[in-house]
C-alpha cells in the first residue's frame, strides 16, 4: 500500500461563505452524485484527476484502500467492506466485480463474458436500498437491470423496433449514464432510465419475462420551454422537445414512490399564466407519459410531475447556475448543489453557490429548504477552464441521509481541489 498523508480535520466555518468540515483536501474529488460513504458513513472512497482512487476513513482521513476502483465503487448496503465495481477504467472485464478494501482484493460476481463486450454505468448513480444495479452495454446496444442478491439480469436491445420508440436508433457512444429505482410502491415496478441521445428512455422490469419493456422516451410537455413544437402526449417524436441527459437522480418519496428530480426550465405565456423561470422537478415514473405533465402547476394539471420554484427568472436579470443533484439512496431527500459562473458585480445571483435539500413527504408535498453553501473560483475561460467542473460541488448525500458530500477548489494548505462534508440536520433514514 502506498503511503498517502492527508491533512486533518478542520471544523466550522473554513473559508468566507463556505460550510463544512474539511474531510480529505489534496486533489480530491468524490464519486460524482451518488453514495461516496459506507452504509455507517465512516468510509469515503475519493478520486483524482491523475486516475487515481482511494478509500479513506472519515474521521480522520486514515487510507484504507489505495489504490482503489477507480473512477467509482458503489457501497453494499449493510457490508462496509464491501463494494460492487461495474465495468470501468479499474477492470476491462464485462463483469460486476466485488472489492473488498480491507485485502484490496476483486472477486468477480457475475461475469458477461461472451455475451458483452464492455458494460458501465456511465459513473454517475448508484445501487438501490433493494440491491439492485444497472449497466449499458455500448457494443451491444443493450441496457440491463441486475438484481444482485438473486443475480438475475433483465436486458433489451434499445435499438430493437418498438411501438414506443418513435426516435429511432440511438448508438452506444450517445448513451450518457443509466439509472435503476428500487421497486415503487405503487406500481410495484423497478425502472430503468437510460440518458441518451437523441432521447432519454425509461423501462420498467418484467421479471416474469426476464426482460425489460419500453414504457416511454419523455418529451418536455406544456410548460416546459421548447414545448410549444410538440404534440404534448409525452412521449417524444422527432422534432419535439426531449429529455435527454438531465443532471438528477433517483429520489425515493417517503410513501415508497419513485422520482426523478431534475432542474425544470418553465415558459408560458396565457391570459392566466405568465412565467418564464427555472425551479425543481420531481418527475413520478409511475405516471408514464405523464411524468412530465406538471401535477398542478401553471393551469396544467393531472400529470406527474411536481414542480417548485422559481430559483431563477428569465430576461437577464438573474444569473442562472448549473445543477447537479445526489439523493440519498435509502430515501427521503436529495442535495441539490447549485454552480454559480463568476457573474458581473451588477447581476443578482440567487442561489449562488448554495446546497438546498429537496424532498417528497407522506402527504406527498414537496419540501425544499436551504442548506449550506460552498466556495468555488469557478474558472471562465483561459488554460485553466477545463478545472470547471472539477470545482464544482455536485454535492452528495449519505445513504441515510444524514450527510452531505460536497467539492470544493478552495481548500486548506494548498490543496487545489478538496473534499467536505456538512450535516444535513435531517434524521437519519433507516434502510426500508
Amino acid at each position: 500500500m502506498r503511503k498517502f498523508i492527508l491533512a486533518g480535520f478542520l471544523y466550522g466555518s473554513l473559508l468566507p461563505a463556505q460550510s463544512g468540515k474539511l474531510a480529505v483536501p489534496p486533489m480530491a474529488m468524490h464519486t460524482y452524485s451518488t453514495s461516496p460513504l459506507s452504509a455507517k458513513n465512516d468510509k469515503l472512497h475519493y478520486f483524482d484527476n491523475h486516475g487515481g482512487a482511494r478509500i479513506v476513513r472519515l474521521r480522520d482521513s486514515a487510507v484504507i484502500a489505495d489504490p482503489a476502483p477507480y473512477p467509482e465503487v458503489h457501497w453494499d448496503n449493510v457490508d462496509d467492506d464491501l463494494v460492487y465495481v461495474i465495468g470501468g477504467q479499474t477492470s476491462s472485464k464485462p463483469a460486476i466485480q466485488t472489492f473488498r478494501p480491507s485485502k484490496q482484493k476483486y472477486s468477480t460476481y457475475i461475469d458477461y463474458k461472451g455475451r458483452f463486450t464492455s458494460i458501465t454505468t456511465g459513473a454517475t448513480t448508484d445501487l438501490t436500498y433493494d440491491n439492485w444495479e444497472a449497466f449499458v452495454a455500448p457494443a451491444e446496444h443493450t441496457v440491463c437491470a441486475v438484481d444482485l442478491a438473486a443475480k438475475k439480469t433483465y436486458c433489451i436491445d434499445f435499438n430493437a423496433p418498438d411501438p414506443i420508440n418513435h426516435m429511432g436508433p440511438t448508438k452506444g457512444s450517445e448513451v450518457d449514464f443509466v439509472a435503476v429505482t428500487p421497486r415503487d410502491s405503487k406500481s410495484g415496478l423497478h425502472y430503468l432510465l437510460m440518458f441518451a441521445g437523441p432521447a432519454m428512455a425509461v423501462f420498467s422490469v418484467d421479471e416474469a419475462a426476464g426482460q425489460l419493456r419500453w414504457i416511454v422516451r419523455p418529451e418536455g410537455v406544456v410548460p416546459w420551454m421548447g414545448s410549444g413544437k410538440g404534440n404534448n402526449d409525452g412521449n417524444c417524436d422527432p422534432g419535439e422537445s426531449c429529455l435527454t441527459t438531465p443532471h438528477g437522480d433517483i429520489l425515493v418519496g417517503a410513501d415508497g414512490q419513485v422520482y426523478f428530480e431534475m432542474q425544470v426550465n418553465i415558459e408560458v405565456h396565457s391570459k392566466a399564466h405568465d412565467a418564464c423561470e427555472s425551479g425543481q422537478g420531481l418527475l413520478r415514473l409511475n405516471a408514464g407519459a405523464k411524468m412530465t405533465t406538471p401535477e398542478n402547476a401553471f393551469g396544467v394539471t393531472g400529470g406527474g410531475m411536481k414542480y417548485v420554484g422559481p430559483d431563477f427568472k428569465c430576461g437577464g436579470g438573474d444569473v442562472w447556475s448549473g445543477q447537479h443533484t445526489g439523493c440519498a439512496r435509502w430515501g427521503g431527500h436529495c442535495v441539490v448543489s447549485f454552480d454559480t459562473p463568476m457573474p458581473k458585480t451588477e447581476t443578482n445571483t440567487p442561489r449562488k453557490e448554495e446546497l438546498w435539500l429537496i424532498g417528497v413527504d407522506n402527504t406527498g408535498a414537496v419540501t425544499y429548504t436551504k442548506a449550506g453553501v460552498t466556495s468555488t473560483a469557478f474558472v471562465n475561460s483561459g488554460a485553466n477552464a477545463g478545472d470547471n467542473y472539477w470545482s464544482t460541488s455536485r454535492a452528495a448525500l449519505s445513504m441515510d441521509g444524514s450527510l452531505i458530500i460536497y467539492d470544493s477548489d478552495q481548500g486548506t494548505h494548498g490543496a487545489k481541489h478538496a473534499i467536505y462534508s456538512l450535516p444535513s440536520n435531517l434524521p437519519p433514514v433507516q434502510r426500508p
